[in-house]
């Protein structure tokens, strides 16, 4: 009888460790997954505070330049010789490639090696009177700024930015 005692509380014992080693496993878990969506969120975090940095930076640098996409690639320093800009019709734009730490990209890297990219397309309003004759008024220049990552999803967007010619904002 004593013999059986001893096994019942061994057999307790043994129980109450098992659920206890559960317990902690199950803790173990539930901390693991608070902090991967921790690091996750900080990711994002990181690459939306990257995004709005990029894309204030080219818009500033667009207004000094009184709405000349050229311009304003040369203001932004060492990538005006990595910006690339495209004309068509009106329209030009603007395009800076970063990498995954928000660095610039200089001249020689390509498309695919970019993490991030910055886009700024220009629309300039000829400023006409009745007859078509330019008006002596200063063009608007107007522009969308859109910053995505390498996949293209958008990350941050400034859908107007106007700049009258020679660099004030209406």
């Amino acid at each position: 009888m004593n013999n059986n005692r001893f096994e019942f509380k061994s057999s307790l014992l043994l129980i109450e460790i098992i659920i206890t080693v559960f317990f902690f496993a199950l803790s173990g878990i539930g901390c693991i997954r608070l902090y991967l969506k921790a690091h996750d969120l900080a990711q994002q975090a990181r690459q939306s505070t990257g995004a709005v940095v990029a894309a204030q930076n080219l818009a500033e640098a667009y207004i000094c330049a009184g709405g000349n996409p050229e311009q304003a690639a040369q203001l932004l320093g060492e990538i005006g010789a990595g910006a690339a800009t495209r004309k068509d019709g009106n329209n030009e734009s603007l395009s800076i490639y970063y990498d995954s730490d928000w660095m610039l990209l200089g001249s020689a890297a390509s498309e695919t090696e970019a993490a991030f990219h910055a886009v700024l397309t220009e629309s300039v309003n000829n400023s006409t009177d009745a007859s078509g004759a330019n008006s002596g008024q200063p063009q608007l220049h107007t522009a969308r700024i859109v910053v995505t990552d390498s996949a293209g999803k958008m990350i941050y967007e400034i859908p107007e930015l106007s700049v009258l010619e020679g660099g004030e904002t209406p």
